[in-house]
C-alpha cells in the first residue's frame, strides 16, 4: 500500500515539475494553468512522498523477509521493534517442560536473546519449576533484543 502512495507522490512531483498535461501510474494530470497549483501539486507530492517513506520504513522491519521457518508471518507481539539493526534469530524451544528457568535462560542468551522476562502459573501440567511456555514461540524470528517471555509451573 505505501510502495503505492510513493509511486503517487513520483507522479505528482513530475506533474508539478512539468506543469501536467501527463499520464503516469494510471493517473492523468491535466495542464496546470497556475503556478499556484503546480506549487500545490508539489506539496502533495512531498507529504505523500514522506508519509509512504516512514510507513515503509516503518513496515518492512528486514525488507519482507520476517517469516518463521514454516514460512508464516509472526504476530506484532513478536517484534516490538518493527525493526532490527542486527539479523534476525530464531528463538529456540525451551517450553517443553523439561527445563528449569535457569536452564532455559541459559539457552536463550546462547542464542543472543538477553531481555527474558518470566511469569508464573500455578496449577499447571508438568513438574513444579519448569518452564511451560514461552512468547513467542518457538521457532520465530525476532530481534535480539525483543522480550522473550517464559512461562514457569510453581
Amino acid at each position: 500500500m505505501f510502495a503505492g502512495l510513493f509511486v503517487l507522490a513520483l507522479a505528482c512531483l513530475i506533474a508539478a515539475l512539468v506543469g501536467g498535461g501527463l499520464k503516469i501510474a494510471n493517473v492523468e494530470f491535466p495542464l496546470l494553468t497556475s503556478i499556484r497549483r503546480q506549487i500545490a501539486l508539489g506539496l502533495v507530492a512531498i507529504g505523500l512522498g514522506a508519509y509512504s517513506l516512514v510507513n515503509l520504513s516503518s513496515h518492512s522491519g528486514d525488507g519482507g523477509g520476517n517469516t518463521t521457518p514454516g514460512g508464516s508471518t509472526p504476530d506484532a507481539a513478536a517484534t516490538p521493534s518493527g525493526r532490527c539493526p542486527t539479523p534476525r534469530h530464531e528463538i529456540p524451544a525451551v517450553n517443553q517442560g523439561t527445563k528449569t528457568e535457569e536452564e532455559a535462560r541459559q539457552d536463550l542468551t546462547q542464542s543472543n536473546f538477553y531481555d527474558v522476562r518470566s511469569q508464573y502459573v500455578t496449577g499447571a501440567q508438568g513438574p513444579p519449576d519448569r518452564v511451560v511456555e514461552q512468547s513467542p514461540g518457538p521457532g520465530t524470528l525476532v530481534c535480539s533484543g525483543d522480550p522473550i517471555t517464559l512461562t514457569v509451573r510453581k
